[in-house]
C-alpha cells in the first residue's frame, strides 16, 4: 500500500513488520525514498554481522516508483540499537575444549560461519 494509507486498514494492507518480528534479525519500514539508500545499506550491515540472518525492508508501493537524487552513503554504520557479540564465551569455549579433548573420536561439523570469518586456517589447524 502507499504510504499515507498504512494503517487506515487500507485494501491489502498487513502488517508486515508485526508479522515477520519474530523470525528476522531486524525490520525497516521506508517510508521517504531518500531514506532508501540508508535503510539498505544497514539492512545488510545488519544481516552480514553477528550471527548472520534475514533482515526485512518494507517498501511501501508509492516509495516503489518514487525518484530522487542519489548521494553514496559514507563513513561507518553505528546503530544505538544493533551491537553483535565478536566473543565468544569463555565457559562455552572451554566446555568443547575438554569435550573435544575427552572424545576418542571427534568430529567437527562446521557452518558458512566458518568461511564468513576466514577462519578456515584455524580451523585446519585444529
Amino acid at each position: 500500500v502507499p504510504t499515507a494509507a498504512i494503517g487506515e486498514d487500507a485494501f491489502q494492507e498487513c502488517d508486515t513488520v508485526g508479522i515477520t518480528r519474530p523470525c528476522v534479525k531486524h525490520n525497516f519500514l521506508v517510508r521517504d525514498v531518500k531514506d532508501l539508500a540508508e535503510t539498505m545499506r544497514r539492512a545488510f550491515y545488519i544481516a552480514r554481522t553477528g550471527r548472520p540472518g534475514p533482515v526485512l525492508v518494507d517498501i511501501p508501493k508509492d516509495i516503489t516508483v518514487a525518484q530522487c537524487k542519489y548521494t553514496p552513503p559514507k563513513g561507518e554504520i553505528s546503530m544505538r540499537s544493533y551491537a553483535p557479540v565478536n566473543k565468544g564465551h569463555q565457559g562455552q569455549i572451554k566446555k568443547a575444549v575438554q569435550m573435544l579433548l575427552a572424545a576418542e573420536r571427534p568430529m567437527i561439523y562446521t557452518g558458512g560461519g566458518v568461511i564468513l570469518s576466514n577462519a578456515a586456517p584455524e580451523l585446519n589447524k585444529l
